[in-house]
């Protein structure tokens, strides 16, 4: 889990133009958590993904 969230964190900064280090491993737990609840708790869309949506 650490090595991918290092990895998003590396891939977010590069597509953004910045430094890696000036993004917050702990900020990233928050949001990647806050992510994962959200989807826990949401139910699934009645005919499956939309694929509008770039759900895989």
């Amino acid at each position: 889990l650490h090595r991918t969230l290092r990895k998003l964190i590396h891939d977010t900064a590069l597509q953004e133009g910045i430094d890696p280090d000036r993004l917050s491993f702990t900020h990233t737990v928050k949001v990647v958590r806050r992510q994962v609840v959200r989807r826990a708790l949401s139910p699934p869309p009645p005919h499956g993904p939309d694929p509008g949506r770039g759900d895989r």
